[in-house]
């Protein structure tokens, strides 16, 4: 395996260059071991903060047609579905791996004697507990931790309890039990301006969860926000132009058109509305995240 790339820390990327900063390479004995490899690679491939391609590599490594040398530039259209499946809910294990990454960061970073700094949930009553909030694309859940004096967790999970421990190690990876079975991930905070994420790497995949705090008002109106503009996901230029101020859309209807990484990205209305602002002219460069068209919904 091989890694290449000309960017470093502190260098600045800009829209006019190629998109592709760093290019990995693989070679086996045959197509189909060098596909499972690469396949694999990506599976522990651990980037937050850029966009990468590493998903959409691994299916395509994956894929029996793709494997199997069927490639035409009609592929990835026809295998649309596949290639780019919709996430799964997080399931127990992903909760857990984000709810004991979230304790550790509770921890006291130097020893202490005062009772206050504490963390082993010790009560003289009941057994203390602390409650972390997630938000999985559109639900809501709630990992329950309750902390034992051996230095165990017990997490209230939505399908049960399990006992778990967790170490971080040097590398800043966690070393983790639940029940049995032990494994290692890692947990990457990405402070953002809707809200805190937390990305889970483990198992050769990786989710995103955002954290809740319902003292924070400002998540909640960032988000009724973000949904009544179209932001580009991408830096790049605008080609074409759909809509007008004042039209009336659809849920799915092309507004405008974002010449990007070499590629025309086809941005479309995510709800029914109608045409407030149109930002951008054809021509415009534009940054990733920039609002093109805001619209009210209904």
């Amino acid at each position: 395996m091989r890694v290449d790339t000309g960017v470093r820390q502190g260098d600045t990327v800009t829209p006019f260059y190629d998109p592709m900063i760093a290019k990995v390479i693989v070679h086996d004995r045959d197509r189909t071991s060098a596909m499972r490899r690469m396949a694999a690679l990506m599976g522990e491939t651990e980037v937050v903060g850029v966009t990468t391609n590493a998903a959409l590599l691994k299916a395509l490594c994956s894929h029996p047609a793709f494997v199997g040398g069927e490639v035409d530039t009609g592929f990835i259209e026809r295998h649309h579905d596949t290639l780019f499946a919709k996430p799964a809910p997080a399931g127990d294990r992903t909760l857990a791996i984000a709810t004991l990454g979230r304790l550790l960061e509770w921890e006291p970073s130097l020893p202490s004697n005062d009772p206050w700094d504490q963390r082993s949930g010790f009560r003289l009553l009941e057994e203390g507990h602390d409650e972390v909030r997630w938000k999985d694309s559109e639900r809501e859940v709630v990992v329950i931790a309750r902390r034992r004096r051996d230095g165990t967790v017990g997490l209230v999970l939505p399908a049960g309890t399990i006992e778990a421990r967790v170490r971080q190690g040097e590398d800043g990876r966690l070393a983790i039990r639940l029940g049995e079975d032990a494994f290692k991930a890692t947990v990457a905070r990405r402070a953002m301006a809707e809200g805190v994420d937390y990305v889970v790497f483990a198992d050769g995949a990786s989710q995103t969860l955002r954290l809740v705090d319902p003292l924070d008002v400002t998540q909640y109106e960032a988000t009724a926000t973000d949904e009544g503009a179209v932001k580009a996901p991408l830096p790049g230029k605008i080609i074409d132009l759909r809509v007008k101020v004042g039209d009336k859309v659809s849920k799915g209807q092309p507004l405008l058109v974002l010449e990007a990484m070499k590629m025309e990205h086809t941005l479309a209305a995510p709800a029914d509305g109608t045409v407030k602002t149109v930002r951008y002219a054809v021509g415009e460069q534009v940054v990733e995240g920039a609002e093109l068209v805001e619209f009210e919904a209904g």
